[in-house]
């Protein structure tokens, strides 16, 4: 039995120490840290930090990044929220979630028969928000942004940028399947 408990502690060890486990995923410094969803746009994300932009910067360039390299994951359009602290310790928030456009109504999914339709807010053109992740994003940039554009296709170093095209390349066969399937549904909006 002992030999048992034994091989379990040795075995834990080896799994806590793993090369997996020590693996970076992002920039990380002594004042800094970028961590995303991918590689790529933590790297562009970084390289506005290095050249002297602040977190909002470096947030709203790893977000459309990201737009980028993890196109499914939704982004620029969707909508969203930030939480920012500033150094002095005030916070604020964003939200820039998706909104009901300008002619949506209290009554736009009744039916002629005075009922619900319960599929008309789920399905077809009167499903569709208009995205806010753009407007807000640049509203954080504007508010709290210290670089006066952050492109971030200007800004990453070249081995980044070659990364996102190509994974742009490598991306659309995921999302193609995605938008075909959507439009078939219920035929052209």
């Amino acid at each position: 039995m002992k030999s048992v408990y034994i091989l379990l502690l040795v075995w834990f060890v080896v799994a806590c120490t793993s090369r997996e486990s020590n693996k970076i995923r992002g920039l990380v410094t002594n004042s800094a840290m970028v961590v995303s969803a991918h590689p790529v746009a933590s790297q562009v994300g970084a390289a506005i930090l290095k050249k002297g932009g602040n977190a909002v910067d470096a947030a709203v360039a790893t977000a459309f990044a990201l737009a980028v390299v993890e196109p499914a994951a939704g982004n620029i359009g969707g909508g969203g929220f930030m939480l920012v602290r500033l150094a002095d310790g005030r916070t604020t928030f964003f939200d820039y979630r998706e909104m009901a456009p300008g002619r949506a109504s209290r009554d736009m999914y009744i039916a002629a028969d005075g009922k619900l339709d319960p599929e008309a807010s789920t399905i077809g053109y009167k499903s569709v928000a208009v995205p806010g992740t753009v407007a807000g994003l640049e509203l954080a940039l504007k508010t709290y942004g210290t670089m006066k554009t952050t492109n971030p296709a200007s800004s990453p170093p070249h081995h980044a940028l070659d990364a996102i095209q190509k994974s742009a390349i490598t991306n659309r066969p995921r999302i193609m399947p995605v938008l075909v399937s959507a439009t078939n549904r219920r035929g052209a909006f």
